[in-house]
């Protein structure tokens, strides 16, 4: 219930194709995706201009040097043998970030990077996967319009080829697979998580009528309530609420397993894992609670990812809370430990620092910060699992 309001080197095999994104070692990653070899006609998309495009075909054997490879679709009849093909792309680029998109691009008319509510974004980066690069965002507000340049948009979830333009359908109206998301609100659809074995779309409800998680085929045609019933508690759920971030692991019916941040499960804004296995969807099982207190910040801003050495991490704001700090850890079975816990093994809570971890071996220290001349331990910022200090 509501209180307040890519860059790896990347091989892909695709049917009969394979694809093959060699990267320079700089962050600039260019890779190509949508490949087809049809005759000899060989088609492929940059998301972004890359300073050489090879393609390899007849097992290696041959090799057809393109030179500079340009942002979107490239079709060129190449005279190749029937068979899997090779695209090898390269980019030399200075170190740092640059913005690859731009509010004012249009693809056929549309302004395909506004969007008035845009509550999630993901990328498929698994390169055995059909939509390979594709672009998730969940817009969570129907029929609106954004500021210049205007665009008007409705809810669902949109989708984007890896160079900007629209993938499928979703270029005027977005796709919702049958959902019945909550309308009027800004909060459903929100956050997009694609599961790490299973390559389904998941999606994110923090709404009260709908909350919970739904989940799709990657072209977003068909979809369903991950949990037994819609909505959070005061709509009739029991194993769920209002559901901000997830972390999906495990295949539907085989070894399915899920970690939510839960906003309504008592005692509310916490930390819940579904040991689903081979149960049939909708979920009827309840979760196991990962961590004991109420974590003290905004749900609807939370997120949850699995990092290295398989921990989980929490981000979340809250504001500078004296004594009660919220750092947060897992250890290697999931279980979160708190620094004011009581007798929680591992954390060594100092004067002026925000709980170290003493004697977890693997685990490493945990969210220190200094604040000096204060006994109190204020963060700005919620920690979980953090290895070597690392943040969200």
């Amino acid at each position: 219930m509501k209180r307040t309001m890519i860059k790896p080197t990347f091989p892909l095999l695709v049917g009969a194709l394979l694809l093959w994104c060699a990267a320079p070692q700089t962050p600039a990653v260019p890779y190509a995706t949508c490949v087809t070899n049809q005759g000899g006609t060989v088609s492929f998309r940059l998301n972004e201009a890359a300073d050489n495009v090879k393609i390899i075909s007849s097992n290696g054997t041959v090799t057809n040097d393109l030179g500079a490879g340009v942002k979107g679709l490239t079709v060129i009849n190449l005279g190749l043998a029937a068979g899997d093909i090779r695209v090898m792309v390269t980019r030399s680029a200075a170190a740092g970030y640059t913005q690859s998109s731009d509010d004012a691009y249009q693809d056929n008319g549309v302004y395909v990077n506004k969007y008035e509510h845009p509550r999630g974004v993901v990328v498929d980066r698994n390169p055995a996967s059909p939509a390979f690069g594709r672009i998730y965002i969940a817009n969570a507000r129907g029929n609106a319009a954004t500021e210049n340049p205007v665009r008007n948009v409705y809810q669902g979830i949109y989708m984007l080829n890896a160079d900007n333009t629209v993938a499928l359908d979703t270029g005027e109206f977005p796709r919702t697979a049958g959902l019945m998301f909550t309308p009027g609100n800004t909060a459903s659809p929100t956050r997009l998580v694609i599961g790490k074995d299973d390559g389904q779309l998941y999606l994110c409800d923090w709404s009260d009528p709908s909350g919970g998680l739904w989940v799709t085929d990657p072209d977003v045609t068909t979809g369903m309530n991950v949990f037994d019933g819609i909505g959070d508690l005061i709509y009739g759920s029991y194993n769920h609420g209002s559901v901000p971030a997830a972390w999906i692991e495990g295949r539907a019916g085989v070894d399915l397993k899920i970690y939510t941040v839960d906003e309504d499960m008592a005692p509310g804004d916490n930390l819940w894992r579904y040991d689903i296995g081979n149960t049939a969807l909708p979920f009827a099982g309840m979760p196991t609670q990962l961590f004991g207190p109420q974590i003290q910040g905004f749900s609807g801003v939370m997120d949850l990812v699995r990092g290295g050495g398989g921990k989980l991490f929490l981000s979340f704001a809250t504001t500078f809370c004296g004594n009660g700090t919220q750092c947060l850890r897992a250890d290697g079975n999931g279980h979160f430990g708190h620094s004011l816990a009581a007798g929680y093994p591992g954390f060594d809570r100092r004067p002026g620092q925000c709980g170290s971890l003493a004697g977890n071996a693997g685990v490493g220290s945990l969210a220190r910060r200094k604040n000096p001349g204060a006994a109190a331990c204020g963060v700005a910022r919620g920690y979980a699992g953090a290895v070597d200090q690392r943040r969200l």
